[in-house]
């Protein structure tokens, strides 16, 4: 062969090889900056779908539909449900319950704290006075038995279907006040995670997930927005799926949740979650709930954490059905924002992928969830946006 032939092979092959090298460092790097217990946002669950609460004896008549503070006759917001320091004299003083400090209820409460010019703290037993400057809130009441047994609170927010349950089973004493629909338009709500490490070598699994989880969504909007057969089928199977509520409750909790899995239906995109959790991961910071101190950029947090790559391939029909797979999911108990990754257990849409699904149902809270995912004691987990990004940065999963 010709010497000149050969040496321009020789750098070709070191070239080839040193772009080679130079990937996998690059992918090496990358790999870095995850922990084997860390997590990626793979899907959405829903957005909207949680209510505030109030003490009948607080308000009178409303005018033009808006609630108001009997003991000084202000508005809680406006006709278009916006909250500014014209309503600080109707939030002021009032003391709120929420399902707990990670929970995006409690997110949104110190929200409206800010929005109405009011100082956020919460009420413990220490609290010797209240102050008309401050919104108040007590923790950890994550349903309607826990309200139940609190004398300190004047309402709160929570997740449905629990808030139908107080608003209705406790309706001597609470009325609703607004919906998060109303207050927090298309608000980030759950999410759907997956251990990073697992991701890494099960991506037809995942991708498969995802299909089967499309179709149990897609059939749960189609029910509550057709109201049809399986409207029925699907508010029965809800009652069965949340123990302990009446048929009116699943049909109020469910018209009252909006469920999603991409921003993109035809691409399956991410993009708005991203930017929102983006947006979350500063809140909470501002909030002093981030106490990792190498936290400081929300957009690299959110474009490390959210990964589109599944869902894209599971939306654009990519999804095998060729072999077998299984994966264990965990999920919130007697959620019905979660309601459709029963929904697509139930009618088999996993099994048309050639994928089994094993639902552990038994966590309580985002928190749970969370956990479960750290330890790799579930591959996939359904849980709140807060929880999830709590966890991880505090937790220090994903390089900073």
């Amino acid at each position: 062969m010709d010497k000149k032939i050969i040496a321009v092979l020789l750098v070709a092959v070191v070239i080839v090889a040193g772009a080679a090298t130079f990937f996998v460092m690059n992918d090496n790097d990358e790999e870095d900056e995850f922990d084997s217990g860390a997590y990626n946002i793979i899907g959405r669950v829903n957005s909207e779908g949680s209510g505030l609460y109030i003490e009948k004896s607080l308000l009178v008549q409303p005018i033009d539909g808006v609630p108001v503070r009997a003991s000084n006759n202000t508005p809680f917001f406006d006709n278009d449900h916006k909250i500014t320091e014209a309503n600080k004299a109707a939030w002021g003083g009032l003391i709120l319950g929420d399902p707990g400090a990670s929970s995006i209820q409690h997110t949104q409460l110190a929200e409206i704290a800010a929005m109405a010019g009011l100082d956020f703290k919460q009420y413990t037993a220490d609290t010797v006075a209240v102050n008309n400057d401050t919104l108040y809130y007590v923790t950890n009441l994550s349903d309607k038995g826990k309200i139940e047994t609190n004398t300190n609170i004047q309402g709160g927010i929570i997740w449905e279907p629990q808030h139908q349950r107080v608003i209705q089973e406790m309706s001597a004493k609470y009325v609703q006040l607004a919906l998060t629909n109303d207050l927090f338009t298309g608000h980030t709500c759950c999410i759907v995670a997956a251990n990073h490490d697992w991701l890494q070598g099960n991506s037809a699994a995942a991708t498969k997930f995802l299909a089967g989880y499309i179709e149990g969504v897609k059939f749960v909007v189609s029910a509550v927005s057709n109201k049809a057969a399986d409207y029925d089928w699907l508010v029965d199977f809800a009652m069965k799926n949340t123990v302990g509520l009446s048929e009116e409750e699943v049909m109020d909790a469910l018209s009252n949740i909006t469920y999603l899995y991409a921003d993109d239906t035809a691409t399956g995109s991410l993009s708005g979650l991203t930017d929102d959790i983006s947006e979350l991961a500063v809140n909470l910071k501002n909030l002093g709930l981030i106490t990792n101190s190498k936290f400081d950029d929300g957009d690299k947090f959110a474009g490390l954490i959210v990964d589109d790559t599944y869902m894209k391939e599971a939306v654009t029909g990519n999804a095998s059905t060729e072999g077998k797979d299984s994966v264990k999911v965990a999920v919130i108990n007697g959620d019905i924002h979660q309601i459709a990754i029963h929904v697509a257990k139930e009618k088999g849409y996993f099994d048309e992928y050639g994928l089994t699904v094993e639902i552990n149902n038994k966590s309580q809270n985002g928190g749970d969830v969370a956990t479960l995912l750290l330890s790799k004691d579930t591959e996939i987990g359904f849980l709140g946006a807060p929880p999830a990004t709590l966890n991880a940065i505090n937790g220090n999963h994903i390089s900073l």
